[in-house]
């Protein structure tokens, strides 16, 4: 199984304005006609976005699962770029 996440520490730094900001609203929101997001667009819609064919900074999770599904085995996270 796997599981990528958007790595956007390259672009807001700790304790930040930007930081503050971000974990005071906790999460983008997404509504049925528009969103709220947790960061700039230019950050959260372009450069930190998991789009396709593009290298990209992700944190990730590599895990097995047992057959039926109730044990995890061999779980790897860290930093990653994907593409």
């Amino acid at each position: 199984c796997l599981c990528f996440h958007k790595d956007v520490t390259y672009f807001v730094r700790h304790n930040s304005a930007l930081d503050k900001e971000a974990q005071e609203r906790g999460t983008t929101f997404y509504l049925v006609d528009r969103r709220y997001d947790m960061l700039p667009s230019l950050l959260s819609s372009d450069l930190c976005s998991l789009h396709g064919g593009i290298d990209r900074l992700a944190v990730s999770v590599i895990w097995t699962m047992s057959p039926d599904f109730k044990v995890m085995k061999d779980c790897w996270y860290g930093r990653t770029v994907i593409h």
